[in-house]
């Protein structure tokens, strides 16, 4: 979603897309928006995808690559954002929950580890806050693998697939409230660093002949496509 300021930039506008609540009566994802060219149907047109499994025109990784080598191994903290890291988000907590897949059991957190349990003193692992950001600093040493017992509760139910589950043959996700803030906030960071005024690693150089921008708040447009 984007229009040419002149010749050779182009400007990513959030404008020109819209989230199309379920409140509504529609599908809780966002689509271009033109009152005019989809008025059947109030505005909204062809659903917003963003690459997930598949790297955009912008970045050579996909979001579920993008920490890792060739071996898969660890080599940076890319997803972390506000503090947090966003792997089983992207991924999905059983692809992560295996010792040794991409030294995913790092992440997650032991059934006594002081920063998972609820105020009456009871483990809180089924409310799904048992996964802890990298700075946190209470964890224990038992810390570093999935215990077998929430590796069991999880089977292969949908409600700890990540996103690149989702995504179809071309690596695109349909674009949520919930992936479009991770868009924002990632496109926004410091391992990013995609947007700084014209000094980011996408709006301070040349994309082949053009350039790229992008006003406050549209910056999460980076990733995102649709289909005609």
């Amino acid at each position: 979603p984007e229009y040419a300021f002149n010749s050779n930039t182009f400007v990513l506008d959030k404008s020109l897309v819209a989230l199309w609540r379920t409140e509504e009566g529609g599908d809780g994802f966002y689509h271009i928006y033109d009152e005019e060219k989809y008025a059947a149907t109030d505005g909204y047109g062809p659903i917003l995808y963003a690459k997930i499994s598949q790297s955009c025109r912008f970045l050579d990784k996909s979001f579920s690559t993008i920490e890792y080598d060739r071996n898969g191994d660890l080599i940076n903290k890319s997803l972390t954002v506000g503090g947090y890291n966003y792997k089983a988000f992207i991924e999905g907590v059983s692809a992560l929950s295996t010792a040794g897949a991409f030294n995913g059991g790092n992440y997650f957190c032991a059934e006594n580890c002081p920063c998972q349990t609820s105020a009456d003193g009871t483990p809180a692992m089924t409310s799904g806050d048992w996964v802890c950001p990298e700075s946190c600093t209470r964890c224990n040493d038992s810390c570093t693998k999935c215990p077998d017992g929430l590796y069991n509760y999880m089977g292969t139910g949908e409600r700890f697939a990540g996103y690149a589950a989702y995504a179809n043959s071309d690596g695109g996700v349909a674009v949520n409230e919930d992936l479009q803030k991770f868009l924002q906030d990632f496109a926004l960071s410091d391992s990013a660093y995609l947007f700084r005024d014209g000094g980011g690693f996408i709006d301070g150089r040349a994309w082949g002949k053009n350039y790229y921008q992008a006003p406050t708040g549209s910056e999460w447009l980076f990733a995102c496509y649709y289909y005609e």
